[in-house]
């Protein structure tokens, strides 16, 4: 199960969960335990602020199984604290989960082992010794059998009456995973296309130059500024001429002079 996410069972299996075959618990749980991923078969015990039953079957070995604990949803005690956890790490137990509070925190958030519980509370439970092991319970609004199957992660935890199989699941999965890329790769490759349109617009590069057609313009100017300077020339040389005329022989706005 740890090739896939709880979320990714639930898609492919929507007639386990029609069925009541595949439960998911409600999301009252804290995440505690350096192992956020685990899985198991179920051992299952009810207590109320009273933990002799859970520090017992926490001292057999675990082989990886999951102890679920129904301590009634009490906020007044704590029912698991760090020392059980740590023999639970020691002897093989992937995770506990707790319908009830623990205390501790930092030693249990420092043992390789997977925790749930409602909160964390300092005050120690009593030891009466009282309560059933191996029973049905009733936690989170799910039923839950001794001997079924727990998976949890960051998303959540499910209940299933039986193993599910990393190969059934992978293959359900599967198709919920490609018709997820395939949605993913098409969102890419509009990204890519808009992204290449922009940089064809700024970074095009120049049209060749054309030396008849780009260069009409360009010609049209110079013939225009050399005839208007052969214009200014001539008009220029006339007034010089006419000038100097009259300096040569005398003549004033007045006439010929007598000199």
């Amino acid at each position: 199960m740890a090739l896939v996410t709880t979320a990714e069972v639930c898609d492919a299996n929507s007639q386990l969960i029609a069925s009541g075959d595949l439960r998911a618990l409600q999301p009252i749980f804290q995440i505690y335990g350096r192992r956020q991923v685990f899985s198991g078969q179920i051992v299952t015990i009810k207590v109320f602020e009273d933990n002799v039953y859970i520090r017992e079957l926490l001292e057999e070995k675990g082989n990886g199984r999951v102890l679920v604990v129904d301590g009634g949803g009490s906020l007044r005690c704590a029912i698991l604290g760090g020392n059980p956890v740590v023999q639970a790490q020691n002897n093989g137990w992937a995770g506990i989960v707790v319908n009830g509070c623990i205390r501790d925190v930092d030693e249990i958030n420092g043992c390789d082992i997977g925790v749930r519980a409602l909160a964390s509370h300092p005050m120690k439970a009593n030891k009466k010794r009282t309560g059933e092991k191996h029973v049905p319970i009733t936690i989170a609004g799910t039923r839950i059998r001794d001997g079924e199957w727990l998976y949890a992660d960051t998303d959540g935890i499910l209940v299933a009456p039986n193993e599910l199989s990393v190969w059934e699941a992978c293959i359900d999965v599967a198709s919920v995973l490609a018709s997820k890329r395939i949605s993913a790769n098409h969102e890419a490759l509009k990204l890519e296309l808009r992204i290449l349109n922009q940089m064809s617009i700024y970074c095009s590069p120049r049209k060749p130059f054309n030396r008849w057609t780009d260069s009409k313009p360009l010609v049209s100017g110079l013939v225009y500024t050399m005839i208007l300077l052969a214009v200014i020339s001539f008009w220029a040389a006339k007034k010089l001429d006419k000038v100097r005329f009259n300096g040569e022989y005398g003549i004033s706005k007045r006439g010929i002079s007598n000199s």
